[in-house]
């Protein structure tokens, strides 16, 4: 038997596809790489306005009104991007994350019923009742998998904030 080969159309709709999901996940990319940076000058600019703030404090209000002042307006550009970019970022993937992450209960239920029904299945033919409870070791790996990767999902902004603290700029700012 023989398949026919795809018509040439389809390769070339299956190749302009594949480009437009490379430069969407570039857009991406390029947004995050933005936030990431919108992120750093905001947390620059806090560290430079609490090291004023504790000149100023510390000297009983004597000593650095003026810079702490001017590093909280300094502040305000900063934090205003931040803002601006965090609202992109969750227009971009709030939606899609929070449908992946409202469908996993369901995908986890039927790949239970899945499992228990083979291992029923085999228990009944091969008449092996401990063999047939093996499934839910397997499944208790693939629950532990899924917590595991939306647990990732959700540190991602995180590590992000923590990358931003460990960025060279960063370390100049509080040395």
């Amino acid at each position: 038997m023989s398949t026919a080969p795809p018509p040439a159309g389809a390769a070339s709709r299956l190749v302009l596809r594949a480009k437009r999901l490379e430069m969407q996940a570039a857009h991406r990319l390029g947004e995050r790489i933005a936030l990431v940076d919108a992120l750093r000058e905001c947390i620059h600019a806090l560290q430079h306005e609490r090291g004023a703030s504790s000149v100023y404090l510390a000297s009983g209000g004597e000593r650095f009104a003026q810079e702490r002042l001017d590093a909280i307006a300094a502040g305000a550009p900063a934090l205003a991007r931040l803002a601006a970019l965090d609202a992109v970022m969750e227009r971009m993937l709030g939606a899609p994350e929070r449908r992946l992450l409202d469908a996993l209960p369901g995908l986890l239920e039927k790949r239970f019923a899945q499992l228990r029904a083979a291992a029923t299945a085999d228990a009944e033919t091969a008449g092996d009742a401990p063999a047939a409870a093996a499934w839910q070791t397997g499944f208790q790996h693939d629950l532990e998998a899924a917590l595991h990767a939306e647990l990732d999902l959700r540190w991602h902004p995180i590590r992000a904030l923590l990358a931003a603290l460990h960025t060279p700029d960063h370390a100049h700012a509080v040395a």
